[in-house]
């Protein structure tokens, strides 16, 4: 098992779990609300869970054992690396074609992994595209925030890099997705409060 399954599979039991928990109360708001669940709703919404639950674990997830020695170590980690373009020098660093370039590929998988964070803004909660791409940088300033105060004090020192660059690249990241959500083809909608026929199907889910 990789470093990174660990947090993958805490996230997606974790975000199903509370998915299970929430199923009940979510689909009486939502048939109150709208009148219908919608079959792109009760799919995204459990995903927003297990995607909110992916944010914590990849960027907090494998925490060391951080005591003194740590610290000393990697004392460069309490500098942040201002340069956002740092990647380009970095990728020097390495003898290996572009694709597995492995601060290239970084890069590229901090851009995906906030292109569900625009999307999600859009399709799910209806927000607007400054909306989506505002929070996706006030959530990447977050995150990179944690990692410098070693999760808000919490640890004895930082074990992750406050980057700017990552900043960058997740914001990226919210742009594409806010982007793509618009021009995803939309469903009309009736209005929220506009009654819908009581069919057998829809009030047996209502029941």
């Amino acid at each position: 098992m990789t470093q990174w399954s660990v947090p993958t599979l805490i996230a997606v039991f974790a975000g199903f779990g509370l998915a299970i928990v929430l199923v009940v109360p979510y689909v009486a708001v939502t048939y109150r609300k709208r009148g219908e669940l919608g079959m792109f709703r009760a799919i995204a919404a459990p995903a927003f869970l297990v995607y909110a639950f992916a944010l914590v674990t990849y960027t907090l997830m494998p925490i060391p054992q951080i005591d003194a020695a740590y610290c000393v170590t990697h004392r460069k980690l309490r500098h942040p690396e201002l340069n956002p373009l740092q990647f380009l020098s970095d990728m020097h660093q390495f003898n290996t074609d572009l694709l597995h370039n492995p601060a290239l590929r970084q890069v590229l998988f901090n851009v995906a992994f906030f292109v569900p964070w625009g999307v999600l803004m859009r399709r799910l909660f209806g927000r607007s595209i400054g909306f989506a791409i505002l929070s996706g940088f006030a959530m990447s300033l977050l995150i990179e925030t944690t990692q410098l105060t070693g999760v808000w004090f919490l640890m004895r020192c930082p074990y992750r890099l406050f980057d700017t660059g990552d900043l960058l690249s997740n914001t990226v990241g919210a742009v594409l997705g806010a982007a793509l959500a618009f021009r995803l083809r939309r469903r009309i909608r009736r209005p929220a409060g506009e009654p819908r026929p009581g069919r057998p199907g829809r009030r047996l889910r209502g029941m």
